[in-house]
């Protein structure tokens, strides 16, 4: 139990803020991610061995708040990462969040076209309908399982007419949407072109 309570709030927590906050945040850097990780872990053993029976509903709040503070403010008191790994990033991730600035850039730089530049849009719009249609998905394909079992069938026919409706959204928003191999292959390709191979510091580290 002390193992798993060690787990849940101090390696998920500490690691949760500083992996989201890369994909969201360009002005991320790998020190900010060090030193909200280590804080956060830190915090967490902390409560761990002078809080007591701390509930978890309390001290995960507080590990990932420490995460979330410290990460921004040491990013904010480092050197940024360097613009071209930020390009880079975004041209082989295509990143939602506060990206904007960078997706202009690589459009101006001639390194998308302005089709490409509209599709990754369109990308990243199907990607939100399609996490709003898959967590209930999972919810009640998993919950018409269980009144299967139990001979539920209220609760199944309910369960299973939303699991058939958002299962038919994801079809067509994800399923239809996914690209074929070669395309895949071809984009890796072109992105990859764009690596900076130039020494990265601890400050780039965070969005590689």
């Amino acid at each position: 139990n002390d193992i798993w309570q060690y787990i849940t709030i101090a390696i998920g927590p500490a690691m949760l803020v500083p992996y989201v906050l890369r994909w969201y945040w360009p002005r991320y850097n790998g020190w900010g991610f060090a030193w909200g990780t280590g804080s956060a872990m830190l915090t967490a053993l902390t409560i761990n061995g002078f809080g007591g029976s701390m509930p978890m509903y309390q001290s995960v709040p507080i590990v990932i708040s420490v995460a979330l503070v410290v990460s921004v403010v040491v990013s904010l008191m480092t050197p940024p990462v360097k613009e071209e790994t930020l390009c880079d990033f975004y041209m082989k991730v295509n990143p939602g969040g506060f990206w904007r600035k960078y997706a202009n850039m690589v459009l101006e730089k001639g390194m998308v076209s302005k089709a490409e530049h509209n599709e990754r849009y369109l990308e990243k719009a199907y990607d939100i309908i399609s996490t709003c249609l898959a967590v209930p998905f999972q919810f009640c394909i998993l919950i018409a399982t269980m009144a299967f079992i139990f001979h539920d069938w209220e609760k199944f026919a309910y369960m299973g007419l939303i699991t058939c409706i958002t299962g038919l959204g994801l079809f067509f928003f994800w399923f239809k949407n996914l690209k074929p191999e070669d395309i895949c292959t071809q984009e890796d390709e072109h992105y990859g072109s764009f690596q900076d191979e130039s020494g990265d510091g601890p400050e780039q580290l965070a969005h590689h």
